[in-house]
This record gives C-alpha cells, structure tokens and sequence, in this order.
C-alpha cells in the first residue's frame, strides 16, 4: 500500500487517476501497488524495499489491476509453505 502524496498537485493527479466521483483523498489515503506500471518502481534497490519513483503516478486500474493481484495472491500461496 501506498500513501497518497502530500504534494497537491501530485495528491490531485493520483486522485483524477482514481476516477471516483465526489471522492477526495484524506492524509491517510492509500493506495494498493498494483495499480503502479513496473517503470513506476525504482529498480532492484539495495536495501530490498520497493519504493516509487518521485513522479510516479497510479495508470493501472479495472480488470487488469485484479489479475495482478490475483497472480500476486497466487504467489504468496505458494511460496507460503
């Protein structure tokens, strides 16, 4: 999960992305990580944390956002025994 920007203009581009009517995110909106592109990650940090980019923003929504988290479920089954 990632929280919501405190930059405005960053806070108001994610919540345009989210498309939800009459909904204006809190400081303790988050939003889940599937609904970032892979180019939207820093690459293979050194501490192992996944962390955004400074100017990433949420593109992933719909359909596609559930198989990624069903695949990403799927995984943590497996890889769970």
């Amino acid at each position: 999960m990632k929280i919501f920007p405190r930059d405005p203009v960053r806070r108001a581009q994610w919540a345009a992305n989210v498309n939800r009517k009459e909904w204006i995110p809190t400081e303790r909106s988050f939003l889940c990580e599937v609904h970032f592109a892979h180019d939207m990650w820093e690459n293979n940090r050194v501490d192992g944390k996944r962390k955004l980019k400074i100017n990433a923003v949420p593109t992933i929504f719909g359909s596609k956002a559930k198989k990624i988290k069903s695949h990403r479920e799927n995984m943590r089954l497996l890889w769970s025994f």
